[in-house]
């Protein structure tokens, strides 16, 4: 048969290309799609005058015949315009986009290039499923002058747009972050203003939010206060669970000076279960009026408490915590240490009526492997584990240091002696016997215990130019 009645190759739509190319290849050798792999594309039926290839056409890759487990775990990978192109493939992909769990999360990140597109793509998205969506994500990017006006036109646009959509007052969860970019120069007063009220018409809209993040916004005494009033108004005090408010305010504020921050929290959210915040803004009066609410309101169960290297202005005292023991004794608290914590410190902070459950660590190296460093974190850890070896239930330390003898006899204790551990991950440079160690250590116990006790992998050094040459002349 002539050449010119052979038939082609079949051509995949493209919009199934990136579904495919999501699929590892394990998942396709474990995969059988019907398919004859010997064929031969250059002989014809010379009855039928049909070529194998035709034949095969019939047999075609059964892509609506995966179970729709894998359809949607492939889906989840995609992005809202890929998903929206499956969705028009076939009846049985269809159905898989159709899944709630794929609609329930949007994550906007604005960098200041892709804005608009992102903006347009992201409202067609809501519009259409808007009703599923459950999780509302808005990461701030570092604006330039040129960019710093749209990227605000571009936050204030999504969230009127997502205001005003009925199906989209079932939000549980929000997160805004790094919206202290903004805050720098006088040129982005105005676009500051404008993010700003547009988050505060978005949570005015909203009445069940359970999960609010609002971390690094560093915003002002007024506009925070601005902020946590729309929650108040917008009918969320009752649904609220998680409030998230560490870098909330600018660092020079006290935010429990006036009153108005420590009421607002204690009385207006009347379902707040865990709290986040800096330890300069926890004083003793208002731990104690977080837990002594009506018994009407939720009692408060965990707080999060974030420590720089500087002391708080009015640490609580041991007889505070005490009191706050007998006022509920189910509280607990998480302390995150992020930087270099003095002794002296830590030894005002750590005290042992405190009902500490939780701690991460994470220890910058500093310019220079000093002695003092090595110092303060081995007597963080030797502290923690004296004081709190009964309580505590998860353990993180993430440091860029090279660990010396005493800060490893200090992990070991601590994986030792915290008979109650549930969570225990390191990421410091330590030797192999002592991560085999701290490994057999939690392991013998039998317990169903997270570990991860892995050294920081080191960055690929650069090769210069005159020392690739070398390399290359050597041999």
């Amino acid at each position: 048969m002539a050449e010119s009645s052979m038939v082609s190759q079949v051509s995949w739509p493209s919009h199934a290309l990136p579904v495919a190319a999501c699929l590892d290849n394990d998942d396709l050798d474990s995969m059988d799609f019907g398919l004859d792999l010997d064929v031969d594309f250059h002989h014809a039926d010379e009855k039928s005058g049909v070529t194998q290839c035709e034949a095969q056409e019939s047999n075609a890759p059964p892509w609506d015949c995966l179970p729709p487990e894998i359809l949607t775990k492939i889906f989840f990978h995609l992005g809202d315009k890929d998903k929206e192109s499956a969705e028009c493939t076939c009846v049985a992909w269809g159905e898989a986009c159709n899944n709630p769990t794929l609609w329930h999360t949007q994550d906007f990140s604005f960098t200041g290039d892709n804005c608009l597109e992102m903006v347009n793509q992201g409202c067609r998205t809501i519009e259409r499923k808007g009703y599923l969506l459950r999780t509302l994500t808005l990461r701030i990017g570092v604006p330039s002058v040129p960019q710093a006006w749209m990227m605000s036109q571009c936050v204030q646009g999504l969230l009127e747009f997502i205001a005003q959509q009925p199906g989209t007052r079932h939000i549980h969860s929000v997160t805004i972050s790094n919206l202290n970019f903004f805050r720098h120069w006088r040129f982005f007063t105005l676009s500051k203003h404008n993010i700003l009220l547009a988050v505060n018409n978005f949570l005015l809209s909203q009445s069940r939010l359970r999960h609010v993040d609002l971390a690094m916004c560093r915003l002002s005494a007024d506009d925070g206060m601005r902020i946590l009033r729309a929650l108040v108004i917008g009918q969320s005090r009752h649904t609220v669970r998680r409030l998230h408010l560490h870098g909330f305010f600018q660092p020079k504020y006290q935010a429990t000076l006036g009153g108005r921050f420590r009421r607002l929290v204690s009385t207006s959210f009347t379902g707040l279960r865990h709290l986040s915040l800096d330890a300069r803004h926890l004083d003793p009066d208002f731990l104690v009026a977080l837990l002594s609410r009506s018994p009407s309101q939720a009692s408060l169960s965990h707080m999060t408490v974030h420590l720089e290297s500087s002391a708080p202005r009015e640490p609580v005292a041991e007889s505070v915590w005490e009191r706050v023991r007998r006022l509920s004794p189910d509280f607990t608290v998480s302390f995150v240490f992020e930087g270099r914590l003095p002794s002296q410190v830590a030894r005002l902070i750590l005290t042992p009526s405190v009902p500490l459950t939780e701690v991460v660590v994470i220890w910058p190296k500093g310019s220079r492997q000093s002695q003092a460093i090595h110092l303060q974190l081995t007597d963080l850890l030797n502290r923690v584990t004296a004081l709190y070896s009964g309580l505590l239930e998860k353990v993180r330390l993430k440091s860029r240091i090279r660990a010396k003898a005493e800060t490893e006899l200090a992990l070991i204790r601590l994986a030792t002696q915290c008979r109650r551990l549930a969570e225990f991950r390191v990421s410091v440079k330590l030797s192999e016997s002592v991560i085999q160690q701290i490994r057999s250590t939690l392991l013998a116990r039998g317990q169903n215990i997270l570990i991860e006790v892995n050294p920081l992998k080191k960055k690929p050094r650069a090769i210069s130019p005159k020392t690739r040459s070398r390399s290359c002349g050597s041999h």
